[in-house]
C-alpha cells in the first residue's frame, strides 16, 4: 500500500509538473487529481494526517522512528551494489523522465533513514524491493549498451545470478548476503514453515478488541502476519523484537503507553520464562492450540506508581 501510494504521488507530481510547463491543461488537471487521490488515500490508511512518536514528535503520515541507518547502507549495497551504476547509465542514455522520477522516487524513499534525521519512510526497505523490477530491466540494457563484447556480458549475468542460485539451490553460501536483506524468504521457499504463522494472523484478525489497551511483543516472523490482521497498527503499541524484551523495556513501554495488558508473540514458547516480567500480574497462553501467543495483564502496583507520578503538582 506505501509503496504504491508513494509512487502513484511521484507519478503524479511528475505528470503535473510537466503538463504545467507544457500548458496543458488537461495533463495538469489529471497530475493535480492523482495528487489529491494519492494523498487522501494515504491518510485514509493511517487514519490521520499525522502521527505522533514520543521520541521524534509530530511525524506526516507515512513516516515512522528510524535509528536503522546502518542497516540501509547494507542493503543498498547487497540489493543494488552492481547494479546502480548501470541503470545510471540507462536513465543518462535514454531521457524517459517518468521511468526515471519513479525510478528516483523509490530510492530515496528507500534510503531516507540515510536523509531525515531519526526518522524514515514506514517500512524503507519495501521501496527498495519495490524498485527491484524497474532497477533489474534498466540494468539490463545498461549493460548491453556499457559492454558490446557478449562474453563480458554473459561473466557479468553470471556473476550477478550466483547469490539468487545459491538460494534455490539450497546452499548456504548466501547466509551473511540475505541477512541484510528483509523479508526475504530462506532459499525463495514459496511456502510457510508452518500453519502457525497463518494462525497467528487468524487470530489478531477476529480478536483485534483485545489491541484496545494492549502491547504486543513479537517476533519477526509472525509480527508480519499480525500486520497483516491489524491495519496501520500504531508504532509505540507493535514491538519487533528477535529475543525478547527485557523485563524494564517493557515495563517502560507499557507505562508509556498506558497500555493495560500485553500480548507477546514467541518464536519458541519451551524456552520463554512466563514470570520474568515483574510488572505483570500474571502472563500465560491464550491457549494450548495457540501456545506461542501469551497475553498478560500489568500489575495494579505499577498503574498506581503510575498515577501517582501523574498528578498534578508532583514533580
Amino acid at each position: 500500500m506505501e509503496v504504491t501510494g508513494f509512487t502513484g504521488l511521484a507519478f503524479s507530481l511528475v505528470l503535473a509538473y510537466r503538463a504545467w510547463r507544457a500548458r496543458s491543461r488537461h495533463g495538469l488537471a489529471s497530475g493535480l487529481a492523482g495528487l489529491l487521490v494519492n494523498t487522501a488515500l494515504e491518510t485514509w490508511y493511517w487514519r490521520r494526517p499525522y502521527s505522533v512518536v514520543g521520541a521524534v514528535g509530530v511525524l506526516p503520515p507515512g513516516l515512522v522512528p528510524s535509528f536503522e541507518q546502518s542497516q540501509v547502507v547494507s542493503y543498498l549495497v547487497a540489493g543494488y551494489g552492481i547494479m546502480l551504476p548501470l541503470v545510471i547509465t540507462a536513465l543518462a542514455k535514454h531521457r524517459k523522465p517518468y521511468v526515471a522520477s519513479t525510478m528516483l522516487a523509490l530510492l530515496l524513499a528507500g534510503v531516507s533513514p540515510l536523509i531525515a534525521p531519526y526518522s524514515s519512510t514506514t517500512t524503507w526497505y519495501r521501496f527498495l524491493i519495490g524498485a527491484a523490477p524497474l532497477a533489474s530491466t534498466l540494468a539490463a540494457i545498461g549493460l548491453v549498451e556499457a559492454v558490446k563484447d557478449g562474453r563480458a556480458i554473459m561473466i557479468y549475468l553470471v556473476i550477478a545470478s550466483l547469490p539468487g542460485l545459491s538460494f534455490a539451490y539450497g546452499y548456504n553460501w548466501s547466509y551473511d548476503y540475505y541477512k541484510s536483506l528483509r523479508e526475504f524468504p530462506s532459499i525463495l521457499a514459496p511456502s510457510l514453515a508452518d500453519n502457525r504463522l497463518i494462525e497467528t494472523m487468524w487470530f489478531f484478525q477476529n480478536n483485534s478488541f483485545m489491541l484496545d489497551d494492549a502491547v504486543v511483543v513479537a517476533h519477526p516472523d509472525y509480527a508480519r502476519y499480525v500486520h497483516l490482521a491489524v491495519r496501520n497498527p500504531d508504532p509505540s503499541r507493535f514491538i519487533w523484537a528477535w529475543n525478547g524484551v527485557a523485563n524494564e523495556t517493557l515495563c517502560r513501554i507499557l507505562n508509556y503507553t498506558e497500555a493495560r495488558s500485553v500480548i507477546l508473540v514467541v518464536h519458541r514458547e519451551n524456552s520463554f520464562n512466563t514470570t520474568y516480567y515483574t510488572c505483570l500480574e500474571y502472563l500465560e497462553p491464550i491457549s494450548e492450540k495457540l501456545s506461542w501467543i501469551y497475553v498478560g495483564k500489568i500489575s495494579r502496583n505499577m498503574v498506581q506508581n503510575q498515577a501517582v507520578r501523574e498528578a498534578p503538582g508532583e514533580p
